[in-house]
């Protein structure tokens, strides 16, 4: 909400309850910072890497079982 419209029709473009323009660019920096799509993938590509991790110590326990029978 960056306008207030009066009863009489007039619209307000600076009151002390509406955001300063300084401050629309500061929210929609917050915002643009706040991207979850990105978050998620992060957090996609670390599970990948763990399930990773775990299958090449899985296949290393084995190797290592065979090799003591």
């Amino acid at each position: 909400m960056t306008t207030y419209k009066t009863n009489a029709g007039k619209i307000i473009t600076e009151h002390p309850l509406l955001p300063t323009p300084e401050q629309c660019d500061l929210m929609d920096e917050l915002v643009d910072a706040l991207d979850l799509d990105e978050y998620a993938q992060k957090l996609h590509d670390a599970g990948k890497e763990e399930r990773r991790r775990e299958a090449v110590e899985e296949e290393q326990e084995g190797d290592e079982e065979i090799q003591e029978e």
